[in-house]
This record gives C-alpha cells, sequence and structure tokens, in this order.
C-alpha cells in the first residue's frame, strides 16, 4: 500500500463522499445526524492526537452506512487538528483493500486506517465490531425461527424473503443504533491503546 500525505490529502472529505454518493445518502445522512458523542470519548481521542483517519469505503454497503457516520461525527467534533478523516472508494484503490484484508482473503468493508501526523499506520479497523457481528447474527436466528418457511441458507431463498430479511436487519440496526455506535467507538479506542 501507498499512503502518503499527497495521496491522503487528494481523497475525499466526508462532504464530498455524501455528495457523491448514489446509494443510501438519506440513511448515512439521519445516521450521521443521530450519531451522539460522549465527552470521555472525545477526551480519549483528543489525548491520541493528532491523528488521521482514511475511510474505505463503498456507498451500497450497510456496514459503511452504519459506521461512518459516527466516525464522520466524531471527527467534525475533534476538528482536523485532532482527526482528520479522508474518504477513498475501495473499488478504485484496490492496493489499499488488498493490504487491509479481513481473514487474510476478503475485501470487506469498511476499513478505516488510523495514522500519526507523520503517516506512519497506527493500525486498523475492519467491517463492524465482533459485537455488532453477533447481534446481527441473533437477530437474523430469531428472524428465522420466525419465519419457519424461510430457507437459512440465503441463496436458497426468494428474493422477496432475502427483502424481507433484509428489511428486519435494517430495522435492527436502526432501533440499536446507539448501542452499535458504542460498540463501534469501543473497537476504535482499543485499537488505539
Amino acid at each position: 500500500m501507498s499512503m502518503d500525505e499527497a495521496r491522503f490529502e487528494a481523497a475525499m472529505t466526508t462532504s464530498q463522499f455524501v455528495a457523491q454518493m448514489q446509494e443510501n445518502q438519506e440513511t448515512f445522512i439521519s445516521n450521521y445526524q443521530q450519531a451522539e458523542m460522549d465527552e470521555a470519548d472525545l477526551a480519549f481521542f483528543r489525548s491520541q492526537g493528532p491523528l488521521r483517519a482514511l475511510a474505505l469505503v463503498e456507498d451500497w454497503c450497510p456496514d459503511v452506512v452504519a459506521a461512518l457516520p459516527m466516525l464522520a461525527k466524531l471527527a467534525d467534533a475533534l476538528g482536523d487538528d485532532t482527526l482528520k478523516l479522508r474518504v477513498l472508494l475501495r473499488d478504485q484503490n484496490l492496493d489499499i483493500a488488498d493490504a487491509h484484508l479481513q481473514d487474510g482473503a476478503y475485501r470487506a468493508i469498511p476499513v478505516f486506517i488510523f495514522f500519526d501526523a507523520q503517516m506512519g499506520e497506527l493500525g486498523h479497523f475492519i467491517e463492524r465490531p465482533a459485537a455488532v457481528t453477533n447481534a446481527l447474527q441473533q437477530a437474523g436466528a430469531e428472524f428465522l425461527a420466525a419465519h419457519p418457511d424461510y430457507p437459512p441458507d440465503r441463496d436458497q431463498r426468494t428474493e422477496e424473503q432475502n427483502a424481507a430479511f433484509g428489511a428486519y436487519r435494517r430495522e435492527f440496526r436502526a432501533s440499536h443504533r446507539h448501542e452499535i455506535n458504542r460498540m463501534l467507538i469501543a473497537d476504535l479506542r482499543q485499537l488505539l491503546t
């Protein structure tokens, strides 16, 4: 991966990313507006700064639409002098994606890469907190238990069944947004500790 100051600065701001979104723009904006900052978290990130964060994303991804608004709200609350955030599209930056594969094999997103002021990589976060994955799996299992006519394998379900399952997961994320955001911030704090 070749990430230097020039490439970082040439990347999109969050506002530029939102302006070019083709999917999920309204959900992204809503998630950003509803993100809540905790003073203890702000103090923690202030104590770590100055930091730079690069988000590798695509706008169709539910994990991007769930996590990036929280990171963007955090960066906006702290200001560029403490946490400067830039955004790149994964599919146009495969060298970065391939340097940060999930389980060494998957180009999962979002990827949040944190750097110090000299662009030395401090660590990276991929996709979603493990606790969120577990909660989504449990919610999915509960949904399928309530719909015994739905096959457990998504490839065996009809389009309508997959749409209903997807709608349930979106509603679960929306109704648990605050807890999911807290899990994300906890993981990011752990990453930088």
